[in-house]
């Protein structure tokens, strides 16, 4: 309703207030991080979505630079010191970056195909939460270079302590909806009836009514949760279904009450059986 209507003193769940984007990695022989409003079938790793495009896209850009990927555009040819040249040809790097010490040159065999990849792997460990070395390590030469007074660095280095601080608080809270918001969960329904809605890796995928005593809908139900169960749900590609699952993500957030009332499918599936087992009843 608030998708269709736009009602004006609503301002969480508007689509168009706020829009997401999604960190992907580029399909490259030298893949680096970029932001993407929509996800493509040729996209093969993604993080999202992630609400404040801005921010985010400072926070790609800080990856890239703290990680020593490229940042050229992916028309660029790439080689590396592992390949075998032909012709000898001596290559240069294609912008200042590798000067700096920020870039390894994929672009003028400044590196090995497994180095490469080496950087890669630790930005996506970063992006998963198993490894959190770069952000101590942002904290740390920090620290050191205010001790120096080298005050325009540490300012540097704080803003990207700062941006990428944010961007795994982001990560964070959607691998906690993922693993936790998993289940049914009983809501009132109109006149006085109960609905369970049905969630999977914080996305709600359906709502059906409860089968107290209804062995139809306890069978549909039954059907449904088993399906839902064993699969993985899809990333959102909409911009509907994408407000949709941020805005699940944060009222859940904002009242966990209800999120120790959703109960798992195994239950949800259990409730179900139990509804459509014949009742015996015995006379007095």
């Amino acid at each position: 309703m608030i998708h269709r209507w736009r009602p004006p003193l609503n301002v969480q769940g508007q689509p168009n207030r706020i829009k997401p984007a999604f960190v992907c990695l580029s399909h490259s022989p030298a893949p680096n991080a970029y932001l993407a409003r929509k996800l493509s079938p040729r996209v093969d790793i993604a993080f999202g979505p992630i609400a404040g495009t801005e921010r985010l896209r400072q926070a790609i850009e800080t990856l890239n630079y703290e990680f020593e990927l490229r940042d050229c555009p992916d028309k660029t040819k790439f080689e590396f010191n592992d390949q075998l040249n032909l012709f000898g040809n001596l290559s240069t790097a294609q912008c200042i970056r590798h000067e700096l010490g920020t870039c390894p040159a994929p672009c003028a065999a400044g590196c090995s195909a497994s180095d490469y990849k080496h950087r890669v792997d630790r930005l996506l460990a970063f992006m998963s939460g198993r490894d959190h070395t770069i952000l101590s390590r942002l904290k740390s030469e920090m620290e050191t270079a205010a001790s120096k007074q080298a005050f325009e660095r540490a300012a540097c280095l704080r803003d990207n302590l700062d941006r990428l601080t944010w961007l795994d608080r982001r990560l964070s809270a959607l691998r906690m909806a993922e693993s936790t918001l998993n289940g049914a969960l009983a809501v009132d329904a109109r006149k006085g009836r109960i609905a369970w809605l049905v969630l999977r890796q914080g996305k709600l995928i359906e709502s059906m009514p409860y089968h107290a005593n209804h062995p139809k809908r306890a069978k549909a139900a039954l059907e449904s949760l088993k399906k839902t169960s064993s699969h993985q749900a899809d990333m959102p590609t909409t911009r509907l279904d994408i407000s949709l699952q941020l805005l699940i993500i944060s009222w859940f957030r904002k009242h966990p009450q209800y999120r120790r009332q959703i109960i798992s499918f195994d239950e949800a599936i259990e409730s179900c059986q139990q509804a459509l087992k014949p009742q015996h009843h015995q006379r007095v």
